[in-house]
């Protein structure tokens, strides 16, 4: 795992040290006027070469190309600012089996009814898969299978009463989630679910852009399989930022305590944390944080033993730079670490990507990237050790047209 790990850490070293990713959609992108609408359409193509399709210490190498198409809409008036779009991805590879079509429509409104209340709703649909040697597919894919397909619904409101600059807040939401796997059902039977979680804040001013914060969570999962069924109690403290600055965001750290429905489960309390922060120290380079601890749903640890409490810890750390008018970059640094349970007590996933982008047309951009995904496993007992060890290099070269 050492020299596997080196390797990402030299590729995310050269990528912050030189380069990033093609142009993202977003508000700063070119775009068309819709009324009071403003509207950013956008299409990639990708050229990918995969030197281990499956994910295993025997690579089998792929090639193929993806078309991403994306549309955003934004409106804002009067208080109300409202977003909505769509993302694709369509795959074509050497390898029939392992095609697929990805979707996500969105849309979110966000409103301010006075000085003291505000609110917001958002909701989303997403069709999508899972590449074939992960999650559950881990160690088990072959030549001619199919990838899991799955189908995510979210929908979510909140509501705050309190100035944004006023010493106190008070904020209470839910959140609504559904997974639905649509095959594989050798793999994925009992594992759909839905997640209804709704939580209470309060916020106190320690300055203009920084306020504490208090946040109580219940959430409920309810599995197809109920013997997977169970309840959380969380509570988190920390700060967030307002973003006038150059940090928004925040940063929660706290306790979940679960009750589970299988009673061979210990409820041990865990240590969680829930951070999103956004440093933007030039309006030309912009570095985002995700880190977050929590109970995992996906089963890809120990896929045929769920009498275990899994932990997952997954931090991601990206920089997108814009050198010049013509160069454009971003780069990456993934960690996805799962523990808890045997016959696997422990994997670790290590992923690090660099991307440069070429504008040759204020509407079109060129470029390449390559990324480098590490995987290793620890079991309980040594004498079951098996070689699920792999890594993976995924080249590619891309085209971006945004209007």
């Amino acid at each position: 795992m050492t020299n596997l790990a080196l390797k990402s850490g030299i590729l995310l070293t050269l990528a912050l040290a030189n380069c990033t990713n093609a142009v993202a959609q977003g508000r700063d992108q070119l775009h068309v006027n819709v009324g009071e609408a403003r509207f950013y359409p956008s299409v990639s193509l990708e050229y990918v070469s995969n030197d281990n399709l499956l994910r295993d210490s025997a690579p089998v190498s792929t090639t193929g190309f993806i078309v991403a198409p994306q549309a955003l809409f934004i409106a804002d008036r009067r208080g109300l600012d409202v977003q909505f779009g769509y993302d694709g991805a369509y795959g074509v590879f050497e390898e029939n089996s392992i095609n697929f079509d990805d979707h996500l429509l969105f849309g979110s409104a966000d409103a301010v009814f006075g000085i003291r209340k505000r609110g917001g709703v958002e909701v989303s649909i997403r069709k999508g898969h899972q590449a074939l040697g992960s999650d559950l597919t881990l160690d088990s894919a072959a030549v001619g299978d199919d990838p899991v397909e799955f189908v995510d619904g979210s929908l979510g409101g909140s509501f705050t009463y309190g100035a944004p600059t006023a010493r106190f807040n008070v904020t209470g939401g839910l959140l609504i989630y559904n997974r639905s796997y649509q095959n594989r059902a050798d793999l994925s039977d009992g594992r759909s679910y839905t997640r209804i979680a709704p939580y209470g804040q309060v916020s106190y001013r320690l300055s203009v852009d920084t306020r504490a914060l208090l946040q109580v969570r219940y959430r409920t999962f309810k599995f197809d399989n109920s013997a997977r069924d169970r309840e959380e109690l969380e509570v988190l403290t920390g700060l967030s930022f307002r973003g006038s600055g150059k940090l928004s965001g925040s940063a929660k750290l706290g306790v979940s305590q679960p009750d589970y429905a299988n009673s061979t489960i210990e409820n041990n309390s865990i240590l969680t944390v829930d951070t999103a922060l956004t440093y933007v120290p030039s309006s030309l380079s912009t570095f985002n944080l995700r880190f977050e601890r929590q109970l995992d749903n996906g089963g890809s640890l120990n896929q045929l033993v769920d009498t275990s409490q899994i932990i997952d810890d997954t931090i991601t750390l990206s920089w997108k730079k814009v050198w010049s008018g013509f160069v454009t970059s971003n780069a990456s640094i993934e960690a996805d670490f799962e523990s808890g349970g045997c016959p696997v007590d422990r994997s670790d996933t290590l992923k690090a990507s660099v991307d440069i982008g070429f504008k040759a047309k204020r509407w079109m951009t060129f470029g390449l990237g390559v990324a480098n995904t590490a995987y290793s496993e620890s079991q309980c007992d040594p004498a079951d050790a098996s070689d699920n060890d792999y890594d993976l290099v995924e080249l590619k070269a891309f085209v971006t047209l945004s209007l």
